[in-house]
């Protein structure tokens, strides 16, 4: 059967009544089709799932019957799904042509129906989440907008709609599905500024099952979620391909703060599968693992700092904070990434692991913007960084250059051979490079007892001195293993790794995004490293065990058709 962006290619929608859906979404004989569906979808194969298939079935009904009550039971609508998803291996490398290696997981769903009259009405199952209802072109300009991340930030139209209890479109959780919906507008209209393909209204109600201890939904998932829904609803889904409907989703999600996912993953996911996507154009391979091997994820069960952080005049924060921030981790890459291409320039190629060790000790181990503005000799570069300088405050003592490289290109080593660890279906091979992944990451190393309790917590150093680079290089040490210093990970995310990996049959535990860890085990030991992290960090601190979870790789977004 032909496959289109991840789907059977099925009649254009499935659009039925609400009522119609609700009786497909029973729990009786007639729900039988909808829940082997759903099983297909997240690869639930056994009686050992802790009941996520039957969680989904309620999270379908309770959409369908909340879109009932708010649109009538005879409105005929459709089904839109993303999952979330956690990087494993090629964190915080992507821009810089790096591969990323991931999976999909649990689900947001949409239940949508067009209308003609050009208004966009959004609401939720949740009473946490305000309803809005806006027009779908309301502040947006009638020319088409060429930098859509500048427009977002701060366009003509920013802050003009407001939900029922005054939130606007800069920090509402409804924020990302109107600049989807507007971006697709965006994208569809011509020259003169005449919008190109017959884009209707929509009716939106929304649900989710989020991860243990988030409170807000995934930007990236809601804005996949709502591209297929409008795609679908104007006739394009199924037509475009994922390489390039993937972009679309990085560019709509552009210039927006809030929780992000890795797209690759959460576009190309497939049911039981690891995910390696290649970039520029974006091409997947995944496989599944053996039986018997198994994912968790866990939070720190704090809520992550905004993303607004980044932008933090400076003495407000400890130098760490503002190098942690993601403006200045990713500031810190570029500037090392064109030193490094200055040196390269004079070296033969290709390049060995030998030569980058040399090479690297020409690039500082710190520098202050004067500094980085004074050597870089590409004059594109330097206007490149001076508009990153704007998003956050300098760090005292300048930018880690030489540790920040050191990770990144030792990470980009690590994606590429994670292709072979998951061709090969090796879940310890993934594992190893999900660890040493996690070293770079890590600022602090836990000595941690039996049960899970940490007696001492020691201070990673750094390991970027001329002397020890030319340890490495004479060593020819393969610069996959290097870590480096990245950063991104705190001490919580760190205690949280420490605790799992000191279990046997746990292969790999690493940082994925703020106030969450991934890791891979064995399926004997999962509750084993349940108790390990309950006993260890939960229960000491007053937090939910829900915080640590069991998850199954899925599919990617798209329509849910039965």
């Amino acid at each position: 059967m032909l496959t289109i962006c991840n789907e059977p290619v099925k009649p254009l929608l499935q659009m039925r009544s609400p009522r119609i859906w609700q009786s497909i979404f029973t729990p009786d004989l007639a729900g039988k089709i909808a829940l082997s569906e759903i099983q297909l979808n997240h690869a639930l194969a056994s009686e050992e799932f802790q009941d996520l298939d039957n969680r989904l079935m309620a999270l379908y009904a309770a959409v369908v019957h909340a879109f009932a009550k708010a649109h009538g039971e005879s409105t005929r609508c459709f089904l839109a799904r993303a999952p979330e998803s956690l990087c494993l291996v090629g964190h915080h490398i992507k821009e810089f042509g790096g591969s990323t290696n991931g999976i999909a997981y649990l689900e947001t769903l949409m239940c949508v129906s067009p209308r003609s009259d050009g208004r966009v009405s959004i609401s939720h199952v949740d009473p946490r989440f305000a309803p809005v209802e806006f027009d779908l072109l309301a502040g947006l300009p009638k020319a088409r907008v060429l930098n859509w991340g500048e427009f977002v930030r701060g366009g003509p139209g920013t802050g003009t709609t407001k939900d029922a209890r005054g939130a606007d479109d800069t920090n509402a959780w409804w924020a990302p599905l109107k600049h989807a919906l507007q971006y697709y507008v965006n994208r569809h209209k011509g020259p003169t500024g005449q919008i190109e393909l017959n884009i209707p209204g929509l009716n939106v109600v929304v649900g989710a099952l989020l991860p243990g201890g988030e409170q807000e939904h995934s930007l990236t998932t809601l804005t996949a979620a709502t591209l297929a829904a409008i795609m679908a609803a104007s006739g394009e889904w199924g037509r475009l391909p994922l390489a390039e409907f993937v972009e679309w989703l990085d560019e709509a999600q552009s210039g927006a703060a809030g929780r992000k996912s890795d797209p690759g993953a959460l576009v190309f996911g497939m049911p039981g599968e690891v995910t390696h996507l290649d970039w520029k154009p974006a091409r997947a391979k995944s496989k599944a693992l053996p039986h018997g091997f198994s994912f968790l994820t866990a939070s720190t069960g704090m809520q992550a700092a905004s993303p607004k952080q980044n932008a933090i005049p400076a003495g407000s924060l400890r130098e760490v904070d503002i190098l942690k921030t993601p403006a200045a981790r990713v500031t810190t890459t570029a500037a090392g990434i064109e030193l490094l291409r200055q040196v390269a320039r004079f070296e033969n190629l290709p390049l060995t692991d030998e030569a980058i060790y040399r090479m690297l000790r020409e690039v500082p181990v710190r520098a202050t913007r004067d500094d980085m503005m004074r050597v870089i000799k590409s004059e594109n570069a330097r206007i490149g960084l001076q508009e990153r300088f704007k998003t956050h405050a300098e760090p005292a003592g300048g930018y880690n250059l030489r540790e920040k490289l050191l990770f990144v290109l030792g990470e980009m080593r690590r994606a590429d051979r994670a292709t072979s660890a998951i061709r090969a279906a090796d879940p310890a091979a993934l594992g190893m490079l999900m660890n040493i992944g996690q070293a770079g990451e890590a600022n602090y190393f836990h000595d941690v007892a039996p049960m899970g309790l940490s007696r001492e917590t020691y201070a990673i150093p750094s390991c970027d001195s001329d002397q020890e680079l030319f340890a490495r290089a004479a060593d020819n040490n393969a610069l996959w293993r290097e870590t480096g210093r990245s950063g991104a990970s705190t001490i919580e995310t760190d205690l949280l790794c420490d605790i799992a990996s000191v279990i046997p049959g746990v292969l790999g535990a690493r940082y994925c995004e703020p106030g969450r860890v991934a890791i891979l085990c064995k399926s004997e030991v999962v509750q084993l490293v349940k108790d390990a992290l309950i006993n260890g960090y939960y229960t000491p601190r007053g937090l939910p065990v829900s915080c640590v979870e069991q998850i199954f790789p899925c599919q990617g977004v798209g329509i849910f058709a039965v």
